[in-house]
């Protein structure tokens, strides 16, 4: 689990150890400096007066990671939207995807195969549908699938984004499964 730190950036990091509980001092990482060359945890001014030195990514903790319908507008504190569709949105430019709203990042990792996908939207029935999640599910349940939640689950604590497809309704959409699934690897899901 990432801890947030009270240092100065430019010396030192505090991460801690997966399962050890003990910490390990490591070089701050470039990531840290902002593109002004301002180290982000070098002491600013807090609201309450005198100076607060967290880093700016410490400031405001509620991180989580939302499940959109790609195209629709954005939510403040959305951060990146990840589109998890098979295919790009149709008669866009590519150029457009992330002014249009579509997605920011393409990432058909997540997505159902084609022919999941496929079973999915000519689902009628609860039997049919219950057959579609069966078979998402299994998808996900691949090494390569289980890494990308994982991924994702741990991003959810240190920053915001969002991930999506294109469905109208949710509930008859891949992102309900995506959702569970993320909450399931631990995720902080909004």
């Amino acid at each position: 689990m990432l801890r947030c730190f009270r240092q100065r950036a430019g010396r030192t990091v505090q991460d801690s150890l997966r399962g050890g509980g003990g910490f390990r001092e490591a070089p701050a990482p470039a990531w840290l400096s902002s593109a002004a060359g301002r180290v982000i945890g070098e002491d600013l001014p807090s609201p309450g007066g005198g100076v607060d030195s967290a880093p700016l990514f410490c400031r405001n903790p509620p991180m989580s990671v939302r499940i959109v319908r790609l195209g629709t507008p954005r939510a403040s504190r959305e951060g990146l939207r990840i589109g998890t569709v098979r295919r790009p949105p149709r008669g866009v430019p590519k150029a457009k995807f992330a002014s249009q709203n579509w997605y920011d990042v393409w990432f058909p990792n997540l997505a159902p195969s084609l022919e999941t996908m496929k079973q999915g939207l000519t689902a009628e029935t609860p039997a049919q549908w219950t057959a579609f999640i069966r078979r998402y599910t299994a998808e996900m349940s691949t090494p390569a699938a289980q890494r990308d939640l994982d991924l994702l689950a741990a991003l959810s604590h240190v920053t915001d984004f969002s991930v999506g497809c294109y469905c109208e309704d949710e509930r008859r959409c891949h992102r309900s499964i995506l959702r569970r699934l993320l909450v399931a690897h631990g995720a902080k899901v909004d």
